[in-house]
């Protein structure tokens, strides 16, 4: 004989709806501090401009556990990630054995993912949201990764196949705010470049004509060959936000 299917208990309901609201408490810390302890110890200066709204996502998720719509805050971070901080994860994840900076960045996006699905959770507090929530988890948070990584190629890493001793040669090109800075002026063809940002605003090192484009947080820096073509001239350009426009950019003659 069939049995009718049970219902949750009421007791069962409150449990469950208290777990996504804790989850969720946990989710915007972790996505809040990790944001904040990033901005305040990952860049040349202390960016307080990313660390304020982290703490503050922090803050809505304590404040969540007595008003569950703060935990709508949790959008915040997943926001931050698939737009202005992207290019700065994305650098980080392609270069796994700068361990402190992946595993940052990593935890970045991992906080991110749950706070957006549990906060959300928290604040509709829908009796099915605490298994939605996970499984939504599982699916988003390798989408979001991968997501991050393929949408700025820039940030990926060019060093590979470079020899210790092209890198002991390799030509200097430093990026301040908002100037490339290349002694001797020179840009033989093949050659090994070390690119070193130590502006506190990100930069990239951008030659349309050779089309390169390489992208570099602030304090972080990066080596990349050049392609075998030459032209009779080349123009360093930056393309992030208005350097171009305020005057980073320099062009260079053949050697």
């Amino acid at each position: 004989m069939a049995h009718p299917p049970t219902e949750r208990t009421p007791t069962a309901t409150v449990e469950s709806t208290r777990a996504v609201t804790v989850i969720a408490a946990a989710s915007l810390i972790l996505a809040g501090l990790s944001l904040a302890a990033y901005a305040l110890t990952g860049f040349t200066t202390r960016d307080w401009t990313v660390a304020g709204p982290g703490l503050l996502v922090a803050a809505a998720g304590v404040v969540g556990l007595r008003n569950r719509w703060f935990h709508l805050g949790g959008l915040v971070p997943i926001g931050a990630v698939l737009t202005v901080a992207g290019p700065i994860l994305a650098y980080d994840l392609a270069r796994p054995d700068e361990t402190q900076y992946f595993i940052g960045s990593a935890a970045i996006i991992l906080g991110a993912c749950l706070a957006a699905i549990f906060g959300v959770a928290s604040a509709v507090e829908d009796r099915r949201a605490l298994r939605a929530g996970l499984i939504a988890s599982l699916v988003m948070t390798p989408i979001v990764f991968v997501g991050v990584v393929g949408a700025n190629p820039a940030s990926a890493d060019v060093s590979a196949g470079i020899a210790d001793a092209d890198r002991v040669d390799a030509l200097e090109v430093e990026m301040i705010d908002v100037a490339f800075v290349v002694e001797p002026i020179e840009l033989a063809p093949g050659v090994v470049i070390h690119l070193r940002n130590s502006g506190t605003l990100p930069h990239d090192f951008t030659i349309g004509d050779l089309d390169v484009a390489v992208f570099v947080p602030p304090g972080r820096s990066t080596y990349l060959r050049l392609p075998a073509s030459s032209v009779d001239s080349v123009e360093l350009v930056c393309t992030v936000g208005d350097h171009f426009e305020r005057g980073m950019r320099l062009t260079i003659g053949p050697t």
